[in-house]
């Protein structure tokens, strides 16, 4: 496969002892079966090892999985605060639906996005995305320093990453139809981050980044880009099964499914 055909992006480690290092991926996937956001879920699924959770599941006893519904219901109880209603839904359901919503949880493989910044006229379409563990604090895995630094150098201030963490950069211009991975390298994230040109322009009104607060999803940061308000702390997490792929905010969820080729989104 020519160099033409492949897309560079970075793994971020949470451990400084380990070298930022710069990773090649076929571009052949395009955004429907985009091969970074599969090599992030998987390396991530693997990490936290969901696949022998499910199985768990499987194995348990009748009375242990009696208890480990009841333990969600409680969970959800207490923590619900403004999301009464999720609460509520939880505790009409039977053991056997709240065990089956945790075990297809835990057997997808899913994974955390950041936007670091995203396609606008000033920085030439070009977006950035950080891609993270989405269990990497109830894992207590390790404030990544590195990573919040960068996430914090685009102008998201509130945010601290956890977990090793990859970054990529795509080409994304609606108007001329054009969505391509293009190469991020490990050059791109050392040194000072406030010499970098696309820090530089992620800063800037209209450069894509953030404006001093918490990161914010794909569409909440779109919608600042062009004049609305940003959904603060807001980050989104995707999964793929049964032939669909979804993305899920605190706000939102997202379906995606393939159409036939050549089909616009004006159609649909």
């Amino acid at each position: 496969m020519s160099s033409q055909e492949m897309f560079k992006y970075v793994l971020i480690p949470s451990s400084e002892s380990e070298p930022i290092t710069t990773l090649e991926e076929s571009k052949a996937g395009g955004l429907s079966d985009d091969y970074l956001a599969k090599r992030a879920k998987e390396y991530f699924f693997a990490k936290s090892n969901g696949a022998a959770r499910a199985r768990s599941l499987d194995e348990a006893s009748p009375e242990e999985r009696k208890v480990l519904a009841q333990q969600i219901r409680d969970q959800y109880s207490s923590s619900s605060g403004n999301n009464g209603a999720a609460g509520n839904q939880i505790q009409q359901m039977d053991d056997e639906m709240i065990l089956n919503l945790v075990k297809a949880s835990e057997a997808s493989a899913t994974c955390e996005i950041t936007a670091l910044t995203v396609p606008t006229a000033l920085n030439n379409y070009r977006g950035v995305s950080m891609y993270g563990n989405d269990r990497a604090k109830d894992l207590k895995l390790p404030i990544n320093n590195r990573a919040t630094a960068l996430l914090q150098a685009c102008g998201h201030q509130s945010n601290t990453i956890h977990g090793d963490v990859f970054v990529g950069k795509y080409h994304d211009n609606e108007i001329e139809d054009i969505w391509e991975r293009v190469d991020f390298t490990e050059d791109e994230v050392q040194g000072n981050l406030q010499d970098m040109e696309w820090v530089k322009i992620s800063k800037q009104k209209g450069g894509g980044g953030g404006a001093g607060g918490a990161a914010a999803s794909l569409s909440g940061m779109m919608s600042n880009s062009m004049g609305g308000q940003p959904s603060a702390g807001v980050t989104s997490s995707i999964g793929e099964e049964n032939g669909y792929k979804w993305t899920q905010t605190e706000d939102e969820l997202e379906i995606k499914f393939s159409v036939s080729a050549g089909t616009k989104a004006k159609y649909c």
